[in-house]
């Protein structure tokens, strides 16, 4: 990690850190989409009375009313899904970006020397 470390400027060792730092919310938001197909699958297939029985979907869509429920789940599914999509682009641009400026970086400095 130093080597690596060593062959970067300042100004990449922040882009570096930044990278590092958005692939932990990247990480986190594939977690969640993942953990929140669960409870979308829950209210399609079960009794939306029974849905408002467990704590955590009382809690979370408690004050919604059950007729419009299937609308409520799946309009925030899709801007769940929509953000992390959005997310997950910019991310890759950034990473995608800082790769081919290191890459080009690095070639200079070895035909330079």
């Amino acid at each position: 990690m130093k080597f690596v470390l060593s062959l970067l400027n300042n100004k990449q060792k922040k882009q570096f850190f930044v990278i590092i730092a958005l692939t932990f919310v990247s990480m986190i938001a594939e977690t969640l989409s993942v953990v929140s197909v669960l409870p979308l699958i829950e209210v399609f297939f079960n009794d939306p009375n029974n849905v408002q029985n467990n704590k955590f979907n009382a809690y979370f869509l408690g004050k919604l009313e059950i007729d419009n429920l299937h609308f409520y789940v799946v309009i925030l599914a899709a801007l769940a899904f929509s953000i992390k999509g959005i997310f997950l682009t910019y991310f890759n641009f950034k990473k995608n970006d800082f790769l081919f400026n290191f890459k080009t970086f690095i070639s200079e400095k070895l035909f330079l020397s």
